[in-house]
């Protein structure tokens, strides 16, 4: 890689911090740029970018991370919005996911599901939407959870709205742990377990992540799912079934958290943005 590496996200953001500390221990030379605090000025015609007056320069790489959970998300999330701009201008700088800059960096839960059963992944019983009726009829069937349809928010049990024109959710059958989580960085999947006695790991400070095999009957589908996704950096979750015992596709996420997930992952991200081999 020639250039530096450009990392922008939340400064409260410890997976941005993991891949800081993943270029220090590359020896990479980084440029920071913090989004909830950013002052950036981007001509889109000439393709240039400014932090305060300063032009920004020789980059070769880039990683970008949106921060949704930080004290200013709506700052963040419109700072970041103009450097995917800028990246869509640049592709002669490496990222992860460019198929994605220059439109929505999500992925569509529900086209996930669908699309995942195509590759032979195991899903669970979903309904989507904001009729109550139908949530309530769906929640009287089967133990169930509900999450926001666009993400940004917990897994929570299943409670409808109660009246027409809620906000529409994503409303599931209950699955059990623990939980799998793989993710890609290039050709490579890692595994990780978490343990948690909560319904979304996330809300547990107790969660207990571990380093885990990725099981041979998942390998190739989340390998041709992500494929299709156009995704090189993402994390796919996974629950079991308590019927049957077997490894349920959940969803997956083109911007995972990964500094709960050791050194080795974050060094990954680096080394693949860079162009290094592990």
């Amino acid at each position: 890689m020639a250039g530096r590496l450009l990392i922008a996200g939340g400064k409260s953001d410890p997976s941005i911090r993991a891949v800081q500390g993943a270029a220090r221990t590359l020896g990479v030379e980084t440029l920071d740029l913090w989004t909830d605090t950013a002052a950036i000025t981007f001509d889109p015609l000439t393709a240039l970018l400014w932090q305060d007056a300063h032009e920004i320069t020789g980059v070769g790489a880039a990683f970008l991370r949106a921060d949704v959970f930080g004290p200013n998300p709506s700052v963040a999330a419109s700072v970041h919005t103009v450097l995917r701009g800028w990246l869509a201008c640049h592709p002669e700088v490496r990222r992860c996911n460019p198929m994605t800059f220059g439109r929505s960096a999500s992925v569509n839960k529900l086209s996930a599901l669908a699309a995942a059963h195509r590759h032979g992944l195991a899903v669970p019983v979903t309904m989507a939407g904001n009729n109550p009726r139908g949530l309530e009829a769906f929640a009287a069937q089967t133990p169930a959870i509900r999450k926001p349809v666009e993400g940004g928010d917990y897994c929570r049990p299943l409670v409808p709205e109660g009246q027409p024109g809620s906000v529409a959710i994503i409303a599931q059958e209950r699955l059990v742990g623990p939980e799998l989580r793989l993710y890609r960085v290039g050709s490579r999947l890692f595994g990780f377990q978490i343990r948690s006695a909560a319904l979304d790991y996330r809300t547990d400070p107790a969660a207990i992540v571990s380093a885990a095999p990725v099981p041979d009957a998942l390998r190739s589908g989340i390998t041709a799912l992500t494929d299709e996704m156009g995704l090189d950096f993402c994390a796919s979750d996974f629950k079991t079934c308590p019927r049957s015992g077997g490894w349920i596709y959940l969803e997956t996420n083109a911007a995972p958290m990964i500094a709960a997930f050791g050194p080795e992952l974050a060094e990954a991200i680096v080394a693949y943005l860079i162009a290094r081999r592990p």
